[in-house]
């Protein structure tokens, strides 16, 4: 009985391994010092604790920001899933109305693929909020 517990969590920890290997990673440059643009950075650098800690303590509504704030013309959460950062997607769908949530999606990819014009470069992408 314990091999097979031991042999579970190996396999589902190198298949994370792996999946996690080949993700794009993303680096959030703000385009100005507003609270909104600092939570969506956080939002997108999948740092769900550093974005509870501004809600909570910045005097910030949970369900006002899921739904009120937009980054780069999208919903927090929508813009969570953009960018595969899956716990504060995760933290901020929970307070999201249906129309600012992100729904979940499968995609399937040839991991076998030779990427050539991917490098280990991060994508910079440059955040904007409305309020």
């Amino acid at each position: 009985m314990n091999i097979n517990k031991t042999l579970i969590f190996a396999t589902v920890a190198l298949g994370f391994l792996c999946t996690t290997s080949n993700a794009q990673q993303y680096r959030f440059v703000a385009q100005d010092n507003s609270v909104a643009t600092k939570v969506c950075v956080l939002m997108g650098s999948n740092e769900k604790s550093k974005v509870r800690r501004l809600i909570e303590f910045g005097g910030l509504n949970k369900y006002q920001v899921a739904n009120s704030y937009r980054c780069n013309n999208l919903s927090m959460a929508k813009f969570a899933a953009k960018y595969n950062a899956v716990d504060t997607l995760n933290y901020i769908n929970r307070f999201s109305h249906f129309t600012n949530k992100a729904t979940p999606s499968v995609t399937i990819q040839d991991l076998a693929l030779n990427r050539t014009n991917e490098t280990d470069t991060p994508v910079v992408v440059y955040v904007a909020s409305v309020r």
